[in-house]
């Protein structure tokens, strides 16, 4: 896979930066992700994204095969597709890099849009699933809106605040540094906004889990 190329600083290149901002570029470079990135090489890309397609996934499948089973499941086929994501969610950051490169073959076959389509189109059409709530499903799946990727988001976000979820996995996956760390803004007023992002973050996913409990205690069971 190609890559951006890069300076003496070791980041990449920028064409919107001049080469002395190395604060600026740091910073852009902490907060964008691409697979263009000369940071990670192409198995540990493919691992990243594994560990954020994986729960979208599931979501997904989880959904289109409790409504095709529903009879005797407990919770509706849009709750089981939640707990199954958020399952997966904390999957990914636990199998750390040996568990996520097992998984790469699978992700790699069932993450394929066009099969994901194919997939809601015959569960509307069949009856399987209203074509609403096939629709809809899908849409989670592929704009990552899960509730298994928001949490293996926050995840990464937390150990690593100053940076987007990807490299903050990418991070804590593979026990690495970036060249761009060195020049991210240190000072005061700086650490205590990362703070504060990262105790705020932790208070609406605390949020999160009680409206999910809420909701599935108020629509969540079958019948």
């Amino acid at each position: 896979m190609p890559q951006c190329q890069t300076d003496k600083t070791g980041m990449a290149v920028s064409a919107i930066f001049k080469a002395d901002a190395v604060e600026a570029r740091a910073h852009a470079e902490s907060q964008y992700y691409s697979l263009l990135n000369p940071y990670l090489n192409d198995i540990q890309k493919g691992i990243v994204e594994v560990w954020f397609q994986l729960p979208g996934m599931v979501f997904f499948y989880a959904f289109a095969v409790a409504s095709l089973v529903k009879v005797g499941l407990p919770l509706k086929p849009v709750f089981v597709a939640i707990y199954a994501s958020l399952a997966a969610g904390v999957l990914v950051t636990r199998v750390g890099y040996t568990g996520l490169m097992r998984l790469l073959p699978v992700v790699s076959i069932v993450q394929n849009t066009p099969v994901i389509l194919s997939a809601t189109v015959i569960t509307g059409a069949t009856g399987i699933a209203q074509w609403g709530s096939a629709i809809g499903a899908f849409l989670v799946t592929v704009s990552s809106l899960s509730p298994g990727v928001m949490y293996a988001s926050a995840w990464a976000e937390g150990l690593h605040p100053r940076m987007i979820n990807k490299y903050g996995a990418a991070k804590e996956i593979f026990r690495m540094t970036y060249p761009f760390e060195k020049y991210l803004d240190q000072s005061e007023p700086s650490k205590v906004i990362v703070k504060d992002r990262v105790v705020g973050g932790r208070v609406l996913a605390a949020l999160k889990v009680i409206l999910l409990v809420i909701a599935t205690i108020k629509w969540g069971a079958t019948g």
